[in-house]
């Protein structure tokens, strides 16, 4: 490998917690622009956590759904498809008012986030 060849992470694979082919499309290849957009994300991200799981453990649907939506939204933003993914399932029982398996949801959720923040984590090669 040259160094000219920078990439945000080491496995670009299908199975990445976020497609940085599809997120370089979206930031126009501005790895500025990318930087804080994941800065903004990790800021962000513990206090709607915090609030989605509220949410959920006081079956606030209507709270559970605006949450889940606007994490989908910064996901979907971020290329993070399989965090994404999981946010429109807990979204959905919540517009639906489905509490079954809510928690379980939620928990994939939190997962996915997770591997997306490692991979936000690691550092370029």
């Amino acid at each position: 490998m040259t160094s000219g060849n920078r990439k945000k992470t080491p496995d670009m694979s299908a199975g990445s917690p976020i497609d940085f082919g599809e997120l370089n499309e979206i930031m126009n290849n501005d790895a500025g622009l990318m930087r804080e957009c994941f800065d903004d994300f990790l800021s962000d991200y513990p206090d709607l956590m915090a609030a989605l799981r509220a949410a959920v453990d006081a079956c606030a649907f209507d709270a559970v759904e605006n949450t889940a939506h606007k994490l989908k939204g910064i996901l979907k933003y971020l290329a993070a498809g399989p965090a994404a993914e999981a946010a429109l399932a807990v979204e959905t029982a919540g517009r639906v008012q489905d509490p079954e398996n809510l928690a379980e949801k939620l928990a994939v959720l939190e997962s996915r986030c997770s591997q997306a923040i490692d991979v936000i984590n690691t550092p370029p090669e």
